[in-house]
């Protein structure tokens, strides 16, 4: 097997107490030819003292910048770094050790692929595995990976699973500042052009979920998948994607906020399998339902 260069570029702001992991399983991936890179954005925290020290131990690059966003760091880490595959990884996030081996060999065997994801384990704070096996990423999506499985809601993409060729970052990029999803944005611009994802069925990447999270704010998700969304409006299934991602939201605000599910009820189809639990949601009281689901 050739080695063709890699990098591994990972964003950093206020994660003080998830680099270790997170860093640690970049500088330790077994594949010989790597660039670690960390950025960190302006953190608040300790993270400049910790990160600076183990790039002075550990032999990675290191560099500190004033807030800029998570889209402008992570074009400017694109544009700079060199490999011919690319890994993006949020410092909340990890990998196991041999995730870019297996990941190369599959992209190397495979060159008609531009992007390669692996199973992830969606873990707490503490490392815990979160939710049953059926609310993880561990096998292949049944939908695909295609366009209108993504455009529809079908499957999701765990950023931090992805092995991306450098190719296809730059015919498809760089990411829009203006758009903070911006890896949704990015992989509908990729697959609605012809670019192909495939899954490796292993699990290697390890996917934090906690209170900061992005993906916990919901009046800010909605307004910008909509937004995404309607960049494709020109598509055919474009009616039919509004209908579930609102129908998808109504049932979160169903459990964060009553009120915002009611407010939206009359725009929601009822059609939609996530409107009718949305419905259900909105019966039952918040801590029950959840307390239910663990079960």
């Amino acid at each position: 097997m050739t080695h063709p260069p890699v990098s591994l570029l990972l964003q950093s702001y206020n994660h003080e107490r998830f680099l270790a992991r997170s860093v640690g399983t970049a500088t330790g991936q077994t594949y010989p030819n790597k660039e670690v890179w960390v950025v960190d954005d302006g953190s608040t925290d300790g993270s400049d003292r910790i990160l600076s020290e183990w790039s002075l131990r550990d032999g990675f690059r290191y560099d500190r910048q004033k807030n800029q966003g998570l889209i402008r760091t992570l074009n400017r880490m694109i544009a700079e770094s060199t490999g011919e595959f690319v890994a993006l990884q949020a410092t909340d996030d990890y990998w196991h050790p041999g995730k870019t081996t297996r990941q190369v060999e599959f992209l190397l065997a495979n060159p008609d692929v531009d992007a390669c994801l692996t199973a992830t384990v969606c873990v707490d704070a503490d490392d815990r595995p979160l939710g049953t096996p059926s609310q993880q990423f561990l096998s292949p999506s049944p939908a695909g990976y295609g366009f209108e499985a993504l455009f529809m809601g079908r499957t999701a993409i765990p950023c931090a699973s992805a092995l991306i060729r450098r190719s296809a970052l730059e015919k498809f990029g760089p990411y829009d500042p203006d758009i903070p999803i911006e890896d949704f944005w990015f992989w509908l611009r990729l697959t609605r052009g012809g670019g192909k994802i495939a899954f490796l069925p292993e699990e290697l990447t390890f996917y934090r979920l906690h209170g900061s999270n992005m993906h916990g704010k919901v009046a800010f998700m909605e307004r910008q998948i909509l937004r995404i969304l309607a960049q494709h409006a020109d598509h055919p299934a474009y009616p039919g994607a509004v209908r579930r991602w609102k129908a998808a939201y109504f049932s979160e605000w169903a459990l964060a906020d009553k009120r915002q599910a009611l407010r939206r009820l009359p725009g929601i189809s009822l059609r939609e399998d996530q409107a009718r639990k949305g419905l259900l949601k909105l019966l039952v009281p918040a801590k029950l339902w959840k307390r239910w689901k663990r079960t």
